[in-house]
């Protein structure tokens, strides 16, 4: 029972985690899909992260703030670069989170402090002092590490695996609990026969008198 609870609390934990995650507000979520056709529509601001980063689960409030802030100006997205590796390698992205301002032809790397203000005061002109490089291009796709598809085979794998496991440990509980006989009464009784014997043997053999 205490397997299937701590499942059933693990499940619910998953779950709230990625419904948390679908919340983009009006961040743009960028896929492999979507990601040229909306960065060459305009000028774009593009937050490249991962799930699992600390600081990018800090800065995420502030940046779909900031996309609010944004919006009609300005097309503000993210990458989630576990999903989509290929977009973040062509990017040359190597740290997160990683905020890339893209403007023509060039990419500027913004490097200030993650406030709403560093970020206006960025796209606003100090992005022209900024490390910038040029637009990549070719197939991103191509230079995933490894694909969507092989990624959610890898998770459904994963997740039916450790539930075969927490059934066998509750198999195993249970057939703990079943009630066995207490190794003690088996001894007991034997002692007893055994004692009874002894005892019989033990007893004196009386002297037979001579007449």
């Amino acid at each position: 029972m205490k397997a299937i609870f701590a499942l059933a609390l693990v499940s619910i934990a998953f779950f709230t985690i990625a419904a948390a995650d679908d919340d983009a507000g009006d961040v743009i979520v960028l896929t492999h899909d979507n990601f040229k056709n909306v960065t060459e529509a305009g000028d774009s601001f593009v937050l490249f992260y991962a799930p699992w980063c600390g600081h990018c689960k800090t800065f995420k409030p502030t940046w779909k703030q900031f996309a609010s802030q944004a919006k009609g100006k300005l097309t503000v997205g993210m990458v989630n670069c576990d999903d989509h590796s290929g977009i973040c390698k062509a990017y040359g992205v190597r740290g997160y989170p990683t905020a890339l301002l893209q403007k023509g032809d060039k990419v500027y790397k913004f490097r200030s402090a993650r406030t709403l203000e560093q970020l206006q005061k960025f796209v606003d002109g100090e992005y022209q002092s900024a490390e910038s490089q040029e637009v990549p291009t070719g197939d991103f796709s191509s230079m995933d590490t490894m694909s969507d598809q092989t990624m959610m085979i890898l998770i459904i794998v994963g997740i039916i695996g450790t539930v075969v496991v927490l059934i066998i440990i509750c198999v195993v509980c249970l057939d703990n609990d079943e009630p066995k006989a207490h190794p003690g009464e088996a001894t007991g009784e034997t002692g007893k026969v055994g004692g009874d014997a002894q005892g019989e043997e033990e007893k004196p053999i009386a002297e037979k008198k001579l007449d």
